[in-house]
């Protein structure tokens, strides 16, 4: 890790706990956009139990153990143009509401993606 991805981690670490009041370390992050607001413009994280969407304006967060992956989940199709090439949705067990990830970079949806599909085959 880097210079750079420890002062994201720190002003990620800020943001979730100025927002929620609970200090989470990230293990992972992303640049991201999400579905839970039109113009969310932030980063994708995750520590051990939970995924984070944090910005300036908000944190947040829910346990893997409370979330069913969508079909809306991985690569889009090799054929696919455009912005962006991973995409994962969320479910929140119990209801129908959920969530979308779009992570900003190839390399940063790869990794989401190995890491997720991990956590997911281990609940």
């Amino acid at each position: 890790m880097g210079i750079f991805d420890n002062a994201v981690d720190k002003r990620i670490t800020k943001f979730i706990l100025e927002f929620t009041g609970q200090y989470v370390s990230p293990i992972f992050h992303t640049p991201c956009d999400s579905s839970i607001s039109p113009d969310w413009n932030g980063w994708c994280a995750l520590d051990e139990k939970s995924i984070w969407l944090v910005n300036k304006w908000g944190a947040r967060g829910a346990l893997f153990e409370g979330l069913v992956p969508t079909e809306n989940w991985g690569q889009y199709p090799h054929d696919t143009r455009g912005f962006p090439l991973y995409r994962f949705g969320f479910q929140f067990q119990d209801s129908n509401q959920g969530f979308t990830v779009y992570p900003k970079t190839a390399t940063g949806g790869a990794e989401l993606n190995q890491r997720l599909n991990r956590i997911f085959s281990s609940i």
